[in-house]
Formats: C-alpha cells, structure tokens, sequence
C-alpha cells in the first residue's frame, strides 16, 4: 500500500502483506490481523479504539510516531517445546493472564505447582519457577527477558496453534532504556542481566559501525551478548569477530552491565531486514572453530579463534569474550591468552594475522574421569600450508586436526582448566610422537592473596622464587609441574606488586604480577 493515512472499520485477515501508512487508525469494529511475513510500517502513529483489533503473528512491525495508543495482540510461534527465551514485546501483559493462555509445561509431584516460566534473579544468581495461579510476578517489565517451557503436544492439541504464545498491551514508542541492578553475590558485583528485544522488529547485535553492541560500547562490563545456544544446551557468546546476530521480536540473552549503567534498545535501529547479506563477511575470516564431545552422552560445545587485523596476543575488548558460566560443574572447552593471562576462559579469543607458527594457544577442557571425549575442528581460510595440531602433554603425542582428522580419549582423571593441551598452528609436520618444539606459553598468575598458580609446565621439575618490589625474596620453593600447579604464598603476604622467576631445566621464566 502506498503512505496514507489508514482509517479502518473492518479490515480481514492480510496474509503476508505489507503496509506502509503515515497514520493508522483502527476504528471501532476494526481489525487487522498480519499473519507471518507480513512488514508494517508507519510513519507517524497509531491508534487501536478499544473495540477495534490489531493482531500481528510471526510479523514485524515500524512505528516512528511517539503518541501509539489501544491495545496490540502480538503472537509468536515457537520452534518447539524445548526450553527457549523470550521478552514481553509490549507494556502491560499480566504475567498470570499469559501463562492461563499458554500451554505451559508443569513440574511433577512436590513440584507441581512450578510452571513452564522461569525468571533470572541476580539477587542470588539463581533461577526461579512461575508458580500456578500466582499473582506475585505481576506485569512482565519492559526488556526484561525469561525462559519458557511448553508442555508436550497430544493428539487433543491443534498443532496449527499449541506453539503460539501471545502478548496484548501497548507497544513501546520510544527507545527502552534497561536499568541495571547488580546485587553483591559470594562478596562480588554480579553484572549478569538477563534482558532481551522489546520491539516487534529486528536488531543487528553486533555489526561494527552501528548496532546494539556499539551503541552500548560503553556500559557493557564486558562487550560480549550471550544468546542461547539449544545445541549446546548453553549461551554462547557474540562479539564484533562473531557470525553476525541479528536478535529477533520478543528474543532473549544475557550481558553484563556495568554499575549503575543503562543498557539501551535504540528505536532507530528496528528493522524488518534479517539483513543476510552480513553473512558474507563472516566466511571470509581467518578462524579456528574446536569442539568437544562427551561420546557416550552426546553432548558438545565449542570455542572459537580468530585471526583479526589489529588484534593482540592479549584482552582486545569487543573481540575477546569470556566464557558463560552460570554454575561451577559443567563440561566445556575454552582457550585461554596468550599475554596477560589472567585465568579467565575465553569461549572467544582473536589474535594477530601474522606469526601463527609463534602462538602456541593454551586449551581448556574441564570433563570428569571416564569421560570419553572426541575434539574436533572446523578450518576456516587459514594460510595456504598452515596445518592445525593439537598437544597433549600427559601422552606427549601431537595429533593433526582437520575435517578428516580428529583426536579421541578417554580420562583417566578429572580433567578441569588449561596445562595438559595446546594449539598449534605451523607450516612444519610434527610427528605423531613427542616433537621437540620449545613451548613458552607458561602463565603465572595469583588467585588469591595466599595461592600463586603456575600454567604449562607438564612432567618436569621447576624452581618459583618470588621477589618484592625491592627485590627481597620471600619465596623460594620447587615442584613437580603437572600442568597445572597452586604454590602456598607466605600467609604474612601484603598485597601489591610481586616479580616471580620461574626456572626449569630448559628456560627461565621472569613475569611481574598483582597479588591482592
């Protein structure tokens, strides 16, 4: 439809079909009802009278005016009944009324009353359940995001409609603004919020020149968006080196937000577009994709590596994200940096185009003892002649990862944190027994005022001493490096700067640490 000023008395169903008004008026006994693919655009505002209806499914809807007024039914079709997020995409719904209009899936026995919706607290850093029949949730809160479960579809069920959920209320006209509310957790800020799009239309998350990301830049503790991943049963984390995101209506994910920040859904950056075209970039970057599976379970996650101009060896903001963790047992794999290795797990790290045969990158896998484990990759563009080996240090054995090859063994312990294994990315052929190549990727860090921790020295004697500022040792002791080792600092330590020497048979390690 050509821009007009749309007054409407009854209008019936419009498949798939765009509207483009300056004003849209829905009438008494009016109704408009878009069905899936349909894109609406209005240029200044819209007015829904109480007796009128405008019903939106599996559309998007533009709306640059600021004064929308009347109700608006948005309905969504889920893929499935699996656990999935999703955000209120209007003001007002009562909590209550769409779980009585959904079909929610219920615990058993003493837990009968939890029901398929589920809210993040930060409070506690813990899940809570919508109770049946309660009122206490009150209103969904604009951009706040939740979990829902549907329950299993029967032979009674219209499956046409059991995957739909609806939401009615007044759209939002201006940008959202998301306050944080960070809460002290085992005596730290927790910066988690579990937030989510609050428009019916797209955003892009993560282009570089303007997105949710860049707009956000600067309240993000860390500038990474977690979006659940049903594959992997986990966030998985979005940067600016990631495959572009483009976040749907009502979708959910995770970000962590600084004090007393605001993170913002900018109304100028809606769209109708999935704006595919971006994936075109993507393809075209250096990378290393790794992947861990539990064998006999079938599980499996991933960590991803780029190879980026301007990136470093160390913590390049936007580029390098951190590992979700929402609980301490889980299995997984990760990387850690390759500078200023703090012990934090990177499900995302970029590094530099050049001297790929220097960058030796530490893995982590955690898995518990017996765990039969396969890692395999996924090659993106590396130079021609750069193969990709993995090290495991227990077995002193490299293994070539490519399409075709894979690496396969079973624990004979709990395996958690970074020591045992390492990537490789070099021109040489390295043999399938020990190949004497000479690995400085040791990190030595503090993790807390009493405990120093010594990464990547694997089947060999090492001396640490550890010096004050003023060049007094008040540390000399040895141990047996078993890739990962926690030395006992002094308890009479005082927090400050600190050199640590690291001697082996082959090298000496001096590197200036923060204990705290």
């Amino acid at each position: 439809m050509k821009k007009s000023h749309l007054i409407l008395f009854y209008l019936g169903l419009l498949l798939g079909m765009n509207i483009n008004s300056q004003d849209l008026y829905i009438n008494s006994g009016g109704l408009i009802s878009a069905s899936t693919g349909a894109r609406i655009t209005v240029g200044n505002n819209i007015i829904v009278d109480s007796e009128g209806s405008f019903i939106i499914k599996n559309s998007t809807l533009k709306v640059a005016g600021e004064s929308n007024s009347g109700t608006i039914k948005y309905v969504k079709t889920l893929n499935n009944s699996n656990w999935q997020t999703f955000t209120s995409p209007v003001e007002g719904q009562n909590i209550k009324e769409f779980a009585e209009r959904t079909h929610l899936d219920s615990g058993e026995n003493l837990s009968s009353n939890n029901m398929g919706i589920q809210r993040y607290n930060n409070d506690t850093n813990d899940w809570g359940f919508y109770q049946r029949d309660s009122n206490d949730w009150g209103n969904f809160p604009v951009g706040e995001a939740y979990f829902i479960k549907l329950r299993s579809i029967t032979q009674n069920d219209d499956p046409s409609t059991f995957y739909d959920i609806s939401f009615e209320g007044s759209i939002p006209n201006t940008s959202v603004e998301f306050n944080a509310q960070n809460n002290v957790v085992d005596g730290s800020q927790n910066r988690l919020q579990f937030i989510g799009n609050p428009y019916i239309s797209y955003i892009d998350t993560n282009d570089e020149s303007s997105s949710l990301m860049k707009y956000n830049d600067e309240t993000m503790e860390y500038k990474t968006l977690y979006f659940f991943d049903t594959g992997e049963w986990t966030f998985t984390e979005i940067n600016y080196n990631t495959a572009s995101k483009i976040i749907g209506p009502s979708e959910g994910f995770f970000v962590r937000i600084k004090d007393g920040e605001k993170f913002t859904f900018p109304k100028n950056l809606i769209t109708h577009e999935r704006k595919s075209h971006y994936k075109s970039k993507n393809s075209i970057k250096k990378s290393i994709h790794l992947r861990v599976t539990d064998n006999a379970a079938g599980n499996y996650k991933r960590t991803r590596i780029f190879y980026t101009d301007g990136a470093s060896k160390g913590y390049d903001p936007g580029y390098d994200s951190k590992a979700f963790y929402n609980g301490a047992n889980y299995f997984g794999i990760y990387t850690h940096l390759l500078d200023d290795n703090l012990g934090d797990d990177y499900g995302v790290q970029s590094l530099p185009q050049n001297s790929y045969e220097k960058m030796i990158i530490p893995i982590g896998i955690n898995a518990t003892a017996g765990t039969n484990i396969t890692i395999s990759t996924t090659i993106t563009n590396l130079p021609s002649g750069i193969n990709v080996y993995l090290e495991d240090k227990e077995t002193d054995i490299f293994t070539e990862l490519n399409e075709e090859s894979t690496f396969t063994t079973t624990l004979s312990s709990d395996l958690s944190g970074i020591g045992r294994f390492y990537l490789y990315t070099t021109g040489q052929v390295l043999d399938l027994i020990k190949t004497p190549i000479l690995n400085d990727n040791i990190s030595v860090y503090s993790t807390s005022i009493n405990n120093l921790r010594v990464v990547g020295i694997q089947n060999e004697q090492a001396i640490v001493r550890v010096y004050n500022i003023l060049g007094k040792k008040i540390l000399d002791t040895h141990f047996n490096g078993n890739g990962l080792n926690d030395i006992a600092l002094p308890l009479n330590i005082t927090s400050g700067i600190y050199i640590v020497q690291l001697i082996t048979s082959t090298k000496k390690h001096n590197k200036k640490i923060t204990i705290e």
